[in-house]
């Protein structure tokens, strides 16, 4: 069933596609450089990008480990 008014939300860039890059983008600046990213991110999703930038938090007391 199409639910008028609903599908600008859905797909590539979509509005909820440009949230998830946006938040996906700030979790990546809190725990690189931006010359890191460059070198590891190219794929913000993939394997090398989240275990290098994607995997931190900034402290204990916030989930850290």
């Amino acid at each position: 069933m199409h639910q008028p008014g609903l599908s600008h939300a859905f797909g590539r860039d979509g509005t909820l596609d440009r949230a998830v890059h946006k938040d996906v983008l700030e979790r990546l600046r809190a725990n690189c450089t931006d010359e890191e990213i460059e070198d590891f991110c190219a794929d913000p999703t993939s394997e090398e990008c989240l275990k290098h930038c994607g995997g931190r938090t900034s402290s204990p007391a916030q989930g850290g480990r």
